[in-house]
């Protein structure tokens, strides 16, 4: 990890965009862009926060201005640093339905996202209810967000910033 220098704070070496909720009851999302030798260890290119009220919003971001702590051996601990402003279980963008929500780029140079958000708890997912992915154009996104509305088989609701969509 010779391209990050520890001690500084996360944001001065992780950049970071917010995709905001767009329909009330979405959360916001903040993506970082990973350092290279990061996203080698990681396996993906960002790291996400699923964040849905603003005090989560404070909280994080007070964390991302401190040093990211670091476990035995020097092993990165973003759980015991940013991730302990949103690590509390998720309430999900509805108690009944699938939905499944297109986040726009921000800013030019970030990708598409896909957020999936399900009624039901699974310890897998972020905070117990949220997966999402990348995507770099919406074309795709959309044609991965049709295949898992079909997958699914049961009711989904597809959101876009323009759309609102039940299967």
């Amino acid at each position: 990890m010779q391209d990050v220098d520890l001690s500084l704070p996360v944001r001065d070496w992780l950049p970071t965009v917010t995709y905001p909720g767009f329909r009330p009851g979405l959360p916001d999302i903040v993506l970082g862009r990973l350092p290279a030798s990061i996203a080698a260890i990681a396996g993906q290119p960002y790291k996400s926060w699923i964040v849905e009220s603003p005090r989560e919003a404070k909280h994080l971001r007070a964390r991302l201005a401190e040093p990211l702590p670091l476990r035995r051996a020097g092993a990165l601990d973003f759980v015991a640093g940013p991730d302990s402003a949103v690590r509390r279980a998720g309430n999900g963008a509805s108690r009944t339905d699938v939905i499944v929500a297109l986040y726009s780029p921000p800013e030019a140079g970030w990708p598409f996202l896909l957020l999936t958000s399900l009624p039901m708890r699974n310890e897998s997912l972020e905070r117990g209810c949220y997966a999402w992915e990348v995507f770099e154009e919406e074309a795709a996104a959309l044609a991965h967000a049709e295949a898992m509305i079909s997958a699914i088989g049961s009711p989904v609701i597809l959101l876009g910033p323009d759309s609102l969509r039940r299967s």
